[in-house]
């Protein structure tokens, strides 16, 4: 039917199981409630998550439901030819939809829309330029997103050409992140009772996983004594 309003790199696209003259006869609303039933009419997929299609004249007499390839092809050709409908369709669909929740975490929203071309050019040019050049373009990107990942790799590459309260926000937003509660990305905590559950299973503990937990161990505990001297 067209593309995700929320979503660029989404489209949706509606079952040819449906009536399409029932569609055009229900007013917005009644599309509305039609739409939101489960399992819903409408699906929505990801055009850069690989999806996997079938070729029409290639689909198993089961993705027909009963009807001929020549009814089916016919529907979806009226679907297609239909713009005001395929229209009402989407704005149904979106009116019913639920929000989508946004993270706090700004590694699960990779997914959240793309770069604006300024920012694709920011981003070329960072990787051209200097490590002590790059904070500037960093602190000039206007996504969100690009600000934090931009800040994070100059820190684990280059930290010294970060101004110190630049580098005390970095570390402190990573050790919230190791130190939380689980929410987002992996914390230390849930890293070391995995490692002890799969230790646990082995009667004879892999060294490498011993080493790792040891790992882990003096991880946490230098963890500890930063978040200390941060309050202290």
């Amino acid at each position: 039917m067209g593309r995700d309003p929320d979503q660029a790199n989404g489209r949706l696209c509606l079952s040819l199981n449906e009536d399409m003259g029932r569609l055009a006869a229900m007013s917005d609303l009644e599309l509305q409630v039609h739409l939101t039933q489960k399992p819903s009419p409408i699906r929505r997929f990801r055009i850069n998550a690989a999806p996997t299609l079938t070729a029409f004249y290639d689909a198993p007499e089961h993705m027909l439901d009963g009807g001929s390839m020549g009814a089916t092809g016919d529907r979806a050709c009226l679907m297609k030819a239909d713009t005001g409908l395929c229209a009402r369709l989407v704005a149904a669909y979106m009116a019913a939809r639920e929000p989508y929740a946004l993270s706090p975490h700004l590694e699960e929203r990779i997914y959240s829309g793309f770069p604006g071309p300024a920012d694709e050019a920011r981003i070329a040019a960072f990787h051209d330029a200097r490590w002590e050049d790059r904070l500037a373009i960093v602190q000039g990107m206007e996504d969100e997103r690009l600000r934090w990942f931009g800040l994070r790799l100059i820190y684990f590459e280059a930290r010294s050409v970060l101004p110190e309260p630049t580098r005390l926000e970095v570390e402190r937003y990573l050790t919230d992140q190791m130190t939380g509660d689980g929410s987002g990305c992996l914390t230390i905590d849930q890293a070391m009772a995995e490692t002890e559950r799969v230790l646990g299973e082995f009667a004879s503990p892999d060294d490498l996983l011993i080493q790792y937990r040891t790992y882990l161990q003096d991880r946490l505990a230098r963890l500890e004594a930063y978040r200390t001297r941060l309050i202290a």
